[in-house]
């Protein structure tokens, strides 16, 4: 029976576990069973072990160097309670030698996998271990250790298995600016496991005060030092400083969950498509403050989380500035000359940014993301912030049957016909003027 299990996830606590039985019976072989449940995501397929069962001597039919049995009795007794709430997911045990034996491989898992078909071979060895499947042949499968309990007070509020559930996902954020920072570290507060970081901008000095940035960062490109100052959690980040429209859809298959805080509408728009075709969820962010000499008129934050074939997605109910996308869907040359016939301006001036307001809602996206990892509650499709009078408001939204997104396009592209052409942009922008 071919296999195909992507990653299995362990508490330390299980490690040190096996390990100390492991030691303590080498060279003679032992074994034990771990428990837990099978994580969908997308395609990917993982195990999340919770629970261990350890025989006891006087439970096996023989131990010795070369091999060992357990009582099938023994495993028709303790087996049953274990699997009303858990599933098996790996057989472990220690060897005198490195690797899998042809017992192993043959009798032990090709035996196994016919009653509990996702269940791994595990071996331990001189400090090292590895866990196999079977696909073609016996294939290794990549293993999280996760040390749990050094967030035992998340732990409590959300257990163990939602922390190995976070553990064990790939975030992808889409700009990594004022909002998309704030939210890449509070996800590796929270023990997220691998996160991947695109941007293709530089920090200037105006980043300083919204940003949790030193200095030097000063000139750097945002996704690669952002990833530099993130390892210090030992985690895993990948970057790619360049736009998400640049990227071939096979950068994204790993990738849990697509987060676009990108003050770009055309990036925007790329990251819901590849939502829809690769069926993954996605949430798009973003902040605005409206202000004047006088004083602030509004401060507002959002945050829009799209279910595969369960909410309307970011296209459904857009609008969209003109003048933002006729810049963005205009060559640089083109451009300026557009800017000199019509009397527009060369860049769009910067958004006004506030740390504050960038914290508040990246914390909403950070806590719609556990909700989609670990079901601890069910997520808000659109979450709608006055920062001003501290008030956070649910949208209501259905899906539109003439949304051209939704209609699952056959590949990944942005056409300008999707949006609105670039001439009629700039006769809506000449005419508002």
């Amino acid at each position: 029976m071919k296999q195909s299990i992507s990653l299995i996830v362990l508490p330390k606590r299980i490690v040190d576990e096996a390990i100390k039985l492991f030691e303590y019976n080498l060279p003679r072989e032992s074994l034990l069973f771990l428990f837990g449940k099978v994580e969908r995501r997308s395609k990917k397929q993982l195990l999340i072990a919770t629970e261990t069962l350890i025989p006891e001597d006087k439970d096996y039919v023989f131990k010795s160097q070369s091999g060992c049995e357990i009582s099938y009795k023994y495993i028709a007794r303790e087996f049953l309670g274990l699997l009303e709430k858990h599933e098996l997911v790996a057989t472990w045990h220690c060897h005198p030698i490195h690797g899998l034996s042809s017992i192993d491989k043959h009798d032990g898992h090709t035996v196994m996998t016919k009653v509990f078909p996702n269940q791994l071979t595990g071996y331990y060895n001189s400090g090292k271990f590895a866990f196999y499947q079977y696909k073609e042949d016996f294939e290794p499968v990549p293993h999280n250790v996760v040390d749990t309990e050094a967030y035992d007070r998340q732990v409590r509020a959300f257990t163990e298995f939602a922390q190995l559930q976070l553990a064990s996902a790939h975030v992808a954020i889409i700009g990594c600016g004022g909002l998309g920072s704030q939210l890449a570290f509070l996800l590796a507060q929270k023990g997220i496991g691998k996160l991947t970081l695109i941007d293709p901008d530089k920090w200037d000095r105006t980043s300083l005060n919204r940003v949790w940035i030193p200095h030097w960062c000063v000139g750097e490109n945002k996704a690669e030092s952002l990833a530099d100052l993130l390892r210090w959690r030992d985690l895993d980040v990948g970057t790619h400083p360049c736009r998400v429209e640049d990227l071939a859809e096979e950068r994204f298959e790993d990738a849990d969950i697509l987060v676009a805080t990108t003050d770009s509408i055309t990036g925007r728009i790329y990251v819901n498509r590849l939502a829809i075709k690769a069926e993954k969820p996605a949430i798009f962010a973003a902040t605005e403050i409206k202000a004047n000499p006088q004083n602030i008129e509004a401060m507002m934050g959002d945050c829009l989380v799209y279910l595969p074939n369960q909410t309307p997605c970011f296209e459904c109910n857009l609008s969209v500035d003109a003048m933002q996308i006729a810049r963005e869907t205009t060559e640089p040359e083109l451009w300026k000359k557009y800017a000199a016939k019509y009397g527009l301006p060369l860049d769009l001036p910067p958004s006004p940014s506030v740390v504050d307001l960038n914290i508040c809602v990246s914390s909403l996206v950070s806590d719609e993301i556990t909700k989609i990892l670990t079901g601890h509650a069910k997520p808000l499709h659109h979450l709608y912030l006055d920062f001003l009078s501290r008030h956070l408001i649910t949208i209501e939204a259905s899906r539109n049957p003439e949304c051209t997104a939704c209609k699952a396009p056959e590949k990944v592209e942005l056409r300008e016909s999707d949006l609105i052409s670039t001439e009629q942009a700039l006769t809506a922008v000449t005419r508002h003027d």
